[in-house]
């Protein structure tokens, strides 16, 4: 039962943003009819998912309500014998009452039914009792009522949650004439579980959702910054070395993965790599990274901001390099447009990693060479997606070349056919996924609109006019589009890479957006990250963020180039380098009702931060570097290093 709440508190967000300024015109009828259309086709998708999972948390209950009220010692479900319940005809939906209150219902219209029959065994010591029992849940219905309002900084606010009210019948039967009273205590157990079980998940959410306003997540202007003058001069010249030992060390087949090295390192990024700095030192062993495909796109997102800086033959020729490792992601899939997370050839130390570990997906012969591929344990997903579209328009649109512009087009295309071919919904990859069975989840884009507009504005980009008839079919999904950035926000520390896959989105969408009325709506969502995230020292939304609002603040810009520096103090490995001091920080328990975490009780400088492989941007700024466990062979990549300085550069962020 307690994904229906869930699914209500999905709803519950979905269009929060969109009420919070009643003199604009972004939320309408229109708007809300167009979403819950989205929903009911995503119902009809994942119903029999859903209903396997829901009839799993009513044979719990079940079982638990039977051995409280019976004191049956073990009770054993021997089958179940049926199973109806009409959500895929009765979705979630919202219903607008005004430009600033919206009630959620589950279901949009009259109310669910389920029936459950179950054959179980109980025991008591030597006594065994086998019978039919049925469940039944008549006239369920969840609604729940929010409003916002504008804070006078003009950022949305919740102010009101109308208590969630929920309402259904329950009855418990058996078919054996002795167990009529067993059922008679049971039922109240059962009932009083599932009601509990919804209510809590329901409670948790109005927690989350009221915890947001917290004076610790909340920025009011910047954050504390280090006052230290920083001037490194020139950067150009160790940013171009860092790229250079990225293709040679991170990424041999044009693909960035997790790298070791054969010796230990101590060293910053900026003394590793400043012109006479020793470098990285000598790869030993590349292995298959489930992240491959978003971290390569970034880095040719990168590169192609570089060629179109430099114009240079070099970047150029790491450009193809990598667009080349893209194409291999695409062809070990048969160049479907399902695109893998890793791939190598066979033969190679990454290759045999892949086979040795079992997580081999795909194989393909592409120029003569077997090549294997993986999609992880769960297929592909959307974030390995947006990496790699970010980086394929960013090469079609920057790099003056017609063999780039042609690769990427027809690169990007495939990837955006295959994803609307299966009505933005992939099960391919998953080899254990059952919607009967109700194991595995789908990659599906219901919800995740600004994603959805991204993606076909990049295909109208590279092939005008191909897509100008779904972009309008999806036009109303814009008034939505604040829903993963109002879910992200509710926890601003935990899962933090999701805030990069925002501002990589966004920095595409924003670029290519020509509508006025779209734009304007789309621009609350960046607002919405600024009022939650603006104060946490991150270079990459904070530049996204003033390229889409077209802030060239001096002061804010310098806030920008400052913490780049900063960062350029830690380590290029999982280590912190012997030149930097890392300050014991205090932490504190943050109960968000998902997973309480420990963070420090402030945004922490960028040099002060935890390791990472790939991109520092994605991780929070609340957990603190350690000086224990680290490992001084592992080569982090440094897209955090490169992407935002070449972006910066592009936008005249960062000067020489």
């Amino acid at each position: 039962m307690r994904l229906m709440p869930v699914l209500v508190f999905l709803f519950l967000c979905q269009n929060l943003f969109a009420a919070n300024m009643p003199l604009d015109p972004f939320f309408s009828n229109r708007g809300v009819e167009s979403n819950n259309r989205d929903y009911a086709d995503l119902f009809q998708k994942l119903g029999p998912l859903l209903k396997e999972r829901i009839k799993n948390e009513l044979v719990a209950a079940l079982t638990e309500g039977l051995g409280s009220g019976g004191k049956a010692k073990k009770i054993t479900v021997l089958e179940i014998k049926g199973f109806d319940f009409d959500l895929q005809k009765k979705p979630l939906g919202m219903k607008f009452l005004n430009n600033q209150e919206v009630e959620i219902r589950g279901p949009l219209e009259d109310s669910w039914n389920m029936r459950l029959v179950a054959r179980v065994r109980m025991k008591w010591g030597f006594i065994r009792n086998t019978d039919d029992f049925t469940i039944k849940i008549k006239k369920l219905r969840i609604k729940t009522q929010i409003r916002l309002e504008n804070t006078e900084e003009g950022l949305a606010r919740l102010t009101i949650i109308k208590k969630p009210k929920i309402k259904f019948r329950l009855s418990v039967n058996a078919s054996e004439l002795g167990n009529k009273v067993l059922v008679k205590l049971a039922s109240p157990i059962v009932k009083l579980i599932l009601k509990k079980k919804i209510k809590k998940a329901l409670a948790e959410t109005e927690q989350t959702m009221l915890g947001i306003s917290k004076e610790g997540y909340r920025p009011y202007g910047l954050s504390n910054l280090n006052q230290e003058t920083l001037d490194y001069g020139d950067m150009d010249p160790m940013v171009r070395n860092i790229d250079r030992k990225i293709l040679a060390i991170n990424a041999p087949f044009g693909i960035v993965s997790p790298t070791m090295t054969k010796s230990e390192a101590n060293t910053s990024w900026l003394e590793a790599f400043s012109p006479g700095g020793p470098g990285a030192g000598e790869r030993q062993l590349t292995f298959p990274g489930g992240d491959s495909a978003i971290w390569t796109g970034h880095f040719l997102g990168g590169l192609a901001m570089k060629h179109k800086l430099l114009k240079d033959q070099e970047t150029l020729a790491q450009v193809k390099r990598v667009l080349w490792g893209i194409e291999k992601l695409l062809q070990v899939n048969g160049g479907s447009g399902l695109l893998a997370r890793a791939a190598a050839p066979l033969k190679s130390p990454t290759g045999q990693h892949m086979l040795k570990e079992g997580s081999v997906y795909a194989r393909q012969m592409i120029d003569g060479e077997i090549w294997v591929g993986t999609q992880g344990g769960n297929g592909i997903s959307r974030d390995q997606y947006s990496g790699v579209f970010f980086g394929l328009i960013s090469a079609h649109d920057f790099v003056n070349d017609a063999e780039v512009k042609k690769t990427s087009a027809r690169l990007l295309m495939m990837m955006l056919d295959y994803i609307i071919g299966t009505g933005w919904f992939i099960t391919e990859d998953r080899r254990s996924f059952s919607i009967a069975k109700g194991k595995s989840s789908p990659t599906f884009w219901t919800g995740i609109n600004y994603q959805r507009l991204t993606f076909l504005l990049m295909g109208e980009q590279v092939s005008p006019g191909k897509y100008t008839h779904l972009i309008e079919k999806y036009n109303d999904l814009v008034y939505s589009a604040a829903l993963p950035i109002y879910l992200a926000v509710l926890d601003p520390a935990k899962s933090y890479y999701k805030f990069n896959l925002q501002s990589t989105n966004f920095y595409s969408y924003f670029r290519l957006e020509k509508d006025p009325v779209r734009r304007e709506v789309m621009l609350n969502c960046i607002k919405l990250l600024e009022n939650y995230v603006g104060h946490h020292k991150n270079v990459w939304l904070d530049m996204v963020r003033s390229i889409a609002l077209g802030n060239r603040d001096e002061a804010f810009m310098g806030h920008i180039r400052q913490n780049y520096k900063l960062a350029l103090r830690r380590g290029h490995r999982m280590c912190a380098p012997k030149s930097l001091v890392l300050t014991r920080h205090p932490t504190t328990t943050v109960n968000f009702p998902s997973t309480p975490i420990e963070v420090t009780p402030y945004v922490l400088d960028p040099d002060q931060r935890h390791f990472t492989t790939n991109f520092m941007w994605q991780r929070d700024p609340f957990t603190a570097g350690i000086t224990q466990g680290c490992d001084p062979k592992h080569e982090s990549v440094g897209l955090g290093m490169t992407v935002p300085y070449w972006m910066g550069r592009v936008h005249g962020i960062f000067k020489r």
